[in-house]
């Protein structure tokens, strides 16, 4: 993608009149040297990445990282920290950091729980005759409640969190001890 496609804008709080657009980072840093350093607002007002630069809070403090690694994401890893920061709570270099060890799969949760147990062999035990008669819904339903998954939506796709194994850091893995929101929530972000 080229920069040029994402326009930002720039609104300082002390004089709104001297608000500025801007598509890349020294653009950015060059006006808002300028100006003095004021405590401003940003905008993401046209791209493709709209819903993660609001979702994730991005501001004066974030914007290196804004252009240095987020915007660089791939649609798993864009969602993935949309997840962390903006659903489960983790600051935003918190949440690049462990974003890698989080489980997800995008698509509908008993199609995506199909695909992590074939993904991750533990159907391959099982003879084809039975693991056709396995009902992926109702598994993924009782998954949900338990808690070992958790829905979300994020650019118009269905997300699923697997919290069962690879989905939690341990005690002791660094950083603070992380794991995704409140289990008895179902769904989040969107519906």
């Amino acid at each position: 993608m080229k920069h040029r496609e994402e326009i930002l804008q720039a609104i300082p709080a002390a004089s709104p009149d001297e608000a500025f657009f801007f598509h890349t980072y020294s653009e950015w840093l060059d006006k808002y040297t300028e100006l003095g350093n004021p405590v401003c607002e940003l905008k993401y007002l046209a791209g493709p990445r709209q819903e993660l630069f609001a979702s994730l809070g991005i501001d004066e403090a974030s914007i290196l990282l804004w252009f240095e690694e987020i915007r660089k994401l791939n649609q798993y890893g864009r969602a993935g920290l949309h997840y962390l920061v903006a659903l489960a709570g983790l600051g935003l270099e918190e949440g690049l950091r462990v974003r890698p060890e989080l489980d997800l799969l995008a698509g509908a949760v008993a199609d995506a729980l199909e695909e992590r147990l074939q993904l991750n062999g533990q159907l391959t035990a099982l003879p084809e005759a039975f693991a056709r008669y396995i009902d992926w819904e109702r598994m993924a339903s009782d998954w949900l409640v338990t808690g070992k998954l958790i829905v979300f939506h994020f650019e118009e796709m269905e997300w699923v969190v697997f919290r069962e194994e690879t989905g939690k850091r341990e005690k002791g893995s660094g950083g603070a001890d992380w794991k995704p929101d409140d289990p008895d929530t179902e769904r989040l972000g969107g519906t």
